[in-house]
């Protein structure tokens, strides 16, 4: 009786000594009950923040109890959510309210666009520095094979990820099959525009090589109004939506699919979803990307698929002392060798959770050394 007194003491006081309350959940749309990934989940007046991954799951730890949490979602009303214990939050956002556009001459969207673009080549010459979170999951007909997880230093522009500083990694593999290296597509992809007309945002022509349009407004006509503009190529390999704050030219998301036909039957289907923030100067800055890639054939259930994250953290001042990379790398071996596995590193330091199913196979891989075997 004596050493279960002792160790629910221990407990406590663990929890006293290191103030750490760990509150999970999951947000959804209200409506139709669809996962939201990469809603914002920011403690009130403190500096903890995270956002939710692919199944809508998020944990966030607390200092003190009791806190607020203030959840928000691009297209989704802000809600503010005391939190008195460790209980589990279901999270339901409602949708704002939109209104469809009046018929007006000319293309509001390309001019909308423009502001976004004009706006931020005032910032084209400058780089910022963020602490950044990557998780690339492979699979193989529904099955993971391959886990990789890096946190790093990268610099970053208007047009995207310049360069990246690996800290700590911790990689995995089971019979994977060759793939590219995954950080191109979410450093690429980062970017608010880009110099290249194929660049459905480009400092080029806009428009050009694009049908662009007006969706809807969301909050039409107050200081928060949205424009909601679809796009689709001409070459019909590309569409989706850009979700831009019209009265600040600033961007809040894009939401790109894309299907790519290659030979022999196959084709590669790519589908991604950025989010942007206002940091505290009123510049818009990358927050967080979500890509699927799947590669098979139309009618085989075969398929490989890349699930790859990239979340910016904290701004920093600079890189630290080591080796920088270019952002595009055609082989990234030498660099996931470059830094040993450290197990008591990532035991707390995950900045926003993998699925649960993804959390169980980590787990297998962690008790059979899979982690540490890349440097055996």
């Amino acid at each position: 009786m004596n050493k279960i007194i002792t160790l629910i003491l221990l407990f406590f006081l663990s929890e006293i000594a290191y103030g750490q309350y760990t509150v999970s959940g999951k947000v959804v749309d209200l409506s139709n009950k669809n996962l939201l990934f990469g809603s914002s989940i920011q403690v009130e007046n403190s500096a903890v923040k995270t956002i939710s991954n692919e199944d809508g799951e998020f944990e966030v730890k607390l200092s003190t109890l009791p806190a607020t949490i203030i959840i928000s979602h691009v297209g989704y009303k802000k809600v503010r959510i005391p939190v008195n214990s460790s209980d589990y939050l279901k999270v339901n956002l409602s949708q704002e309210p939109i209104r469809l556009p009046e018929v007006r001459v000319g293309n509001p969207a390309v001019a909308i666009l423009n502001a976004v673009v004009e706006k931020s080549r005032l910032l084209e010459n400058q780089k910022k520095y963020f602490n950044a979170f990557y998780r690339r999951i492979s699979s193989n007909n529904g099955s993971i094979n391959r886990i990789q997880e890096i946190f790093m230093n990268v610099s970053w522009s208007v047009d995207g990820v310049k360069e990246w500083q690996p800290t700590n990694i911790r990689y995995a593999k089971v019979n994977p099959l060759y793939s590219r290296n995954g950080y191109f597509l979410t450093f690429l992809y980062s970017a608010i525009f880009h110099k290249y007309e194929r660049f459905s945002i480009n400092s080029v022509e806009i428009g050009k090589g694009y049908e662009l349009k007006i969706k809807n407004y969301i909050n039409i006509g107050t200081p928060d109004e949205i424009a909601v503009i679809s796009f689709e190529s001409t070459d019909q390999q590309k569409d989706g939506y850009i979700y831009v704050k019209t009265k600040k030219g600033q961007l809040l998301k894009i939401v790109e699919n894309q299907k790519i036909k290659l030979q022999h039957g196959f084709k590669i289907t790519t589908n991604f979803e950025a989010n942007f923030r206002e940091n505290s100067k009123g510049e818009t800055t990358f927050d967080n990307i979500f890509v699927v890639e799947t590669t098979g054939k139309r009618f085989d259930l075969k398929k490989a698929t890349e699930k790859i994250w990239l979340y910016f953290q904290d701004e920093i001042p600079s890189f630290e002392k080591g080796t920088i990379y270019p952002a595009f790398l055609k082989n990234d071996d030498k660099i996931i060798l470059s830094i040993p596995y450290n197990a008591k590193f990532w035991q707390d330091k995950i900045p926003f959770p993998a699925t649960e199913n993804t959390k169980k196979i980590i787990e297998k891989m962690e008790k059979s050394d899979k982690f540490t075997s890349n440097f055996n």
